[in-house]
């Protein structure tokens, strides 16, 4: 998070007036402290600052707009910008703890089964990280994944995202239950980096996995990436024989433009449609994404499914995996072990 792309807005008579945090800064630490209800000498004090810090220069205009105005706001601004420097020193403590983590090997996996909707038996498992933090204890990605894009640090995350869920599948596919696939997230910043698919394959060669059984979960949101980059490593994974899935699929960005020229193999419907899926509106969503997927020859697959009747539902109109609580939650490595005992091989 850079000070810069902070704005704090406020009026000042008629006028709207917006500003950077990190010239909010400077009023905060050069002016308000000294400011009094005396709006002459206030003026007069901004004044002579003004030549010390040409970017203050703006404040006298403000003044002579609202002068009263500006000094009523001086508070709020203060504490918006003591609200956005907390904000910004947590992002740096967690972006510190993050650089920690992978070095200290903090971070882990687990595997949810994702199930076939007929046979109910388990055909892939998808990779989900977990942060063993020293302090804070476990915690889950929805509470640092975005900083670690901010900041870039999802790119050797991501990495080793995909090479410690590789080599696992691989260790399970030598003890015998080699029929299983795997799903991996993959972040809109990983797929910018040109070199990425060629990351793909190294990963592959190294862990001795075989292409077809990595299939990459990539958000819609990606698709709205004007770097070429994203275009030519989603086809380039694509010939290399890695399976790609669209998810949260129909959450609100148009990747269908995209289908026509790159290969999707399977739409993953978004959680927030199958939680009221009694709702008459989203059983219309979920029929029409269960209906475009099979007439691009994508297989669908349902995730958040925790009850029978979304089950049932789901099984009813054709949807083809179903991932949720219903079946099973997230497993430790030793876990999936069990959840395979349990249940024949596909």
């Amino acid at each position: 998070m850079q000070d810069t792309k902070q704005v704090v807005s406020f009026k000042a008579g008629d006028v709207e007036h917006s500003f950077p945090i990190n010239w909010i800064k400077e009023v905060i630490n050069h002016i308000a402290p000294t400011l009094t209800p005396n709006v002459s000498d206030s003026v007069q004090m901004l004044s002579s600052l003004s030549r010390k810090a040409p970017a203050l220069s703006e404040l006298r205009n403000i003044f002579s707009i609202g002068q009263q105005e500006f000094y009523d706001n001086i508070e709020i601004i203060a504490d918006y910008y003591n609200a956005v420097s907390i904000e910004i020193s947590l992002h740096n403590d967690i972006k510190k703890d993050l650089i920690r983590a992978l070095e200290k090997e903090e971070f882990f996996l687990c595997y949810q089964p994702i199930i076939d909707s007929r046979t109910k038996n388990i055909v892939s498992l998808e990779a989900l990280i977990r942060w063993n933090h020293p302090k804070k204890g476990i915690i889950s990605p929805g509470e640092f994944i975005l900083i670690a894009e901010k900041t870039g640090l999802i790119v050797p995350i991501g990495e080793w995202v995909l090479r410690t869920s590789c080599n696992q599948l691989k260790k399970w596919h030598d003890i015998g239950y080699s029929n299983y696939g795997l799903s991996v997230n993959i972040s809109a910043i990983q797929l910018q980096q040109n070199d990425f698919s060629d990351g793909v394959s190294r990963v592959l060669s190294e862990t001795g996995l075989l292409p077809r059984y990595l299939e990459l979960e990539i958000t819609e949101s990606a698709f709205l990436e004007t770097n070429s980059a994203v275009a030519m490593n989603l086809i380039n994974l694509s010939k290399q024989g890695v399976r790609i899935s669209i998810d949260d699929f129909g959450t609100g960005y148009n990747s269908l433009k995209y289908l026509q020229n790159i290969t999707v193999d399977s739409l993953k419907i978004d959680r927030t449609f199958i939680f009221n899926i009694k709702a008459h509106i989203n059983k219309v969503i979920i029929d029409t994404i269960v209906l475009l997927g099979h007439k691009i020859n994508a297989e669908v697959i349902a995730e958040g499914v925790e009850l029978e009747e979304q089950y049932e539902y789901l099984k009813s109109i054709g949807c083809d995996k179903i991932q949720g609580y219903y079946f099973s939650k997230p497993l430790l490595p030793e876990e999936v072990i069990v959840f395979f005992k349990n249940r024949r091989c596909k």
